[in-house]
């Protein structure tokens, strides 16, 4: 069983001592933001060095989770955010190989939007996901498309079918967060369509009242679902928690053991 947590639990630096007090709790791998506070392009020699102090501690980078927001929006109205879309996710793909993370967590959109727009959105977006993978086919990463909060494109698993169906699974998938799944109208069981296709993870609990990134079972999201739920996709990729409530230090302490709680419910 691997787990996972995200490095800004580490804190600012991401020394070396900092991947070894991790490893000592448990951990096996790590989510890195794009950008200054994780892995940053403008800094390839530090990236470098965060890599072999990794392999020192005995740590893995598995994903990088890319920019996002209103001028990155891969399924947007406007040509010119969509195009940026595409060259932030490229360049995530290409800091991810040089860090060694296997997987790149890309948005499908961002904001909400009118029902009436969903269809063509949906149709901008497979267009930009074309157009990614295009670009980045001499990249070894795969990219995982994140199931997003309710009003957004992506909170669904009839949309998220569309914009993946058809395309290479050897290249893109699809990243299963608990948390925003629970606030959505599929629920959990958004991602039964996507077997065979889940590349990796967020593990997040809530109340059903906001993305509280809680510890999983410290709200209602149902977790025994939620194992059904991976067993379901096939998934047997790291348990990656995305939470830093209630502290970074308790996430880092709990993950291991969390995730053998929930490694229980499953049925493989």
């Amino acid at each position: 069983m691997v787990t996972g947590i995200h490095a800004t639990l580490l804190g600012e630096a991401l020394s070396r001592e900092a991947f070894e007090r991790a490893r000592q709790a448990g951990i096996n791998c790590l989510e890195f933001p794009l950008g200054e506070r994780g892995l940053n392009p403008g800094q390839p020699a530090e990236i470098g060095r965060i890599r072999r102090d990794m392999e020192a501690a005995d740590l893995s980078p598995w994903t990088l989770h890319s920019d996002f927001g209103p001028k990155f929006d891969l399924c947007g109205p406007y040509a010119e955010a969509r195009r940026a879309g595409i060259a932030m996710n490229l360049l995530a793909a290409r800091v991810a190989a040089d860090a060694g993370c296997p997987v790149v967590i890309i948005h499908p959109a961002h904001g909400a939007l009118a029902d009436e727009e969903r269809a063509a959105r949906v149709r901008a977006c497979r267009e930009s996901l074309e157009a990614l993978l295009e670009a980045s086919s001499h990249l070894p990463v795969r990219f995982a498309v994140e199931n997003l909060l309710p009003g957004q494109v992506g909170d669904r698993g009839s949309e998220l079918a569309a914009i993946l169906g058809g395309l290479p699974t050897n290249r893109i998938g699809f990243c299963y967060d608990t948390g925003h799944a629970r606030l959505c109208p599929d629920g959990l069981e958004v991602a039964r369509c996507m077997a065979g296709r889940v590349l990796t993870i967020h593990l997040q609990d809530n109340v059903g009242e906001g993305d509280a990134h809680l510890m999983p079972f410290d709200g209602t999201v149902d977790w025994p679902l939620a194992a059904q739920m991976l067993d379901a996709a096939g998934y047997d990729g790291p348990y990656m928690f995305e939470t830093a409530l209630p502290t970074a230090d308790e996430v880092i302490r709990r993950a291991r053991g969390t995730a053998e709680r929930l490694e229980s419910l499953r049925a493989r």
